[in-house]
C-alpha cells in the first residue's frame, strides 16, 4: 500500500515538472562562451606561457567541434608581478576578451 502511494505522489510531482519540448526548427539558441585564463607569474611558474598557448588551441579546436557553435571568445588575466604594482592588487587584464585566435597566441 506504501509503495503505490508513494508511486502516485511521484507521479502526481512528475506531471506538473514535465514540459513540452520545442521544436528544434523553430528555436534559435544564441549561446555563448567567454574563458579567461587566470594566470600567476610570479617566479615559480616557469613554462607557464607555452603550456597556456598550448591549452588556449585545444580548447579553441573543442569549441569549434560544438553545435550548435557559440559567440566564443577568450581573454587573460595576470596577476602576482610586483611590476603590476599593489594598487592594482598585482592584477593586470593581459588581453581582453577577443575571438582573434591567432592575435592572442601572439600576444602569448
Amino acid at each position: 500500500m506504501l509503495k503505490s502511494a508513494c508511486i502516485i505522489v511521484f507521479l502526481f510531482f512528475l506531471s506538473f515538472t514535465v514540459q513540452a519540448v520545442p521544436n528544434k526548427e523553430k528555436q534559435q539558441v544564441s549561446s555563448k562562451l567567454d574563458i579567461v585564463f587566470c594566470l600567476d607569474l610570479s617566479g615559480s611558474t616557469n613554462g607557464l606561457i607555452s603550456d597556456v598557448r598550448e591549452g588556449l588551441w585545444h580548447i579553441v579546436n573543442q569549441v569549434h567541434l560544438m553545435e550548435p557553435q557559440p559567440e566564443f571568445r577568450i581573454g587573460v588575466v595576470g596577476f602576482s608581478r610586483p611590476s603590476f604594482k599593489k594598487e592594482n592588487g598585482y592584477v593586470k587584464i593581459l588581453c581582453n576578451l577577443t575571438g582573434d585566435f591567432d592575435m592572442l597566441s601572439t600576444e602569448l
